[in-house]
């Protein structure tokens, strides 16, 4: 699973449809930390070229929920930091 779609760079700089992949996920009874890579299309991702910017994002993880690697994604897209689809 990852997220492609429109991503604003911390320099202010638009770049549509990037790949959006969840690297790590951590965990703890309550909270979740998702470290999300940024990456300019699927095959760079693939080829394991590094992401250009990875930003972390926080907030709740449901213990009797979807998978965390899941529940990470939707938190992604609740924050309305990206315009993005799953992909």
């Amino acid at each position: 699973m990852a997220l492609q779609g429109r991503v604003t760079t911390y320099a202010g700089v638009i770049t549509p449809d990037q790949y959006i992949k969840i690297d790590s996920v951590r965990i703890t009874k309550n909270d979740m930390c998702v470290s999300v890579g940024y990456h300019p299309d699927k095959q760079a991702s693939d080829d394991g070229v590094p992401p250009y910017e990875v930003t972390d994002y926080s907030g709740p993880y449901d213990i009797d929920g979807d998978n965390p690697l899941q529940q990470g994604y939707e938190l992604v897209k609740s924050l309305g930091y990206l315009d993005c689809e799953d992909v």
